[in-house]
């Protein structure tokens, strides 16, 4: 049987050919599921200083973010070859939580491209469970990235204070 011909990423639905997903920049791999990213900087409002005042502003706190892949267990051996391809310390242990990769994706309909990067990511093995259309079994790996660039834009200020 062959695999779906859409994969979910960030809720939205795109065609198997309109999605790219290239880790470490390496091959494309087309055998994914599903694609789940957020990031976010907590905000919270600064109270006046008197009683009943107006807000004085937001406090910005710490910056999260966290990601999820599902990809097809025929394709899994695959995935984790590419991660470690590239990290020669977690190829040395065999280790795929010791590896350090990027991940970038592209998704494409018609005139419509978005673009994210994952920069910096770790991975925990995965657990197996069902796909979305429930046809296939699949392995949703969590991925830890530092940060996350979407469409050339981070939340994060990526620039040094002097």
């Amino acid at each position: 049987m062959g695999l779906p011909v859409v994969v979910r990423v960030n809720k939205q639905m795109f065609t198997r050919k309109s999605v790219s997903i290239r880790p470490n920049g390496l091959a494309r791999l087309t055998e994914v599921d599903s694609l789940e990213w957020s990031d976010e900087v907590a905000k919270e409002l600064v109270p006046g200083m008197n009683d009943g005042g107006a807000p004085l502003g937001q406090a910005h706190g710490n910056y999260s973010c966290a990601a999820s892949i599902s990809v097809y267990l025929d394709a899994c051996d695959k995935f984790e070859t590419i991660i470690m391809a590239l990290d020669p310390i977690a190829t040395a242990q065999g280790n795929l939580a010791a590896a350090v990769f990027q991940l970038p994706i592209i998704t494409r309909e018609e005139l419509r491209v978005s673009t994210a990067l994952l920069v910096d990511c770790t991975i925990a093995a995965g657990a197996i469970s069902v796909g979305n259309d429930g046809s296939a079994l699949v392995r949703q790996y969590t991925i830890q990235p530092t940060y996350i660039i979407e469409n050339g834009r981070s939340k994060i200020n990526l620039l040094p204070a002097v």
